[in-house]
């Protein structure tokens, strides 16, 4: 897979979904309601032949989640 190709799936299965995430905690923590479910395929518990970086951007993508719920939460 060549670098452009690379970039080109990093950006559709990383950066638009946390684009979007952002903007809707946003809103959600302006009124001080809501829920964002992500649903997260299996491929992010494990590397899968052919597949190895729409697993890892899975992976990412479910970790930055996590994180992000465990930062937004109200405390």
């Amino acid at each position: 897979m060549d670098c452009d190709k690379i970039t080109e799936v990093l950006f559709h299965n990383i950066n638009i979904q946390l684009i979007i995430v952002k903007h809707f905690i946003n809103k959600m923590q302006a009124v001080s309601i809501g829920n964002i479910i992500n649903v997260i395929n299996f491929l992010a518990f494990r590397p899968f032949p052919y597949l190895t970086l729409y697993s890892a951007t899975q992976s990412f993508l479910l970790n930055s989640f996590e994180g992000i719920a465990k930062v937004s939460r109200k405390k």
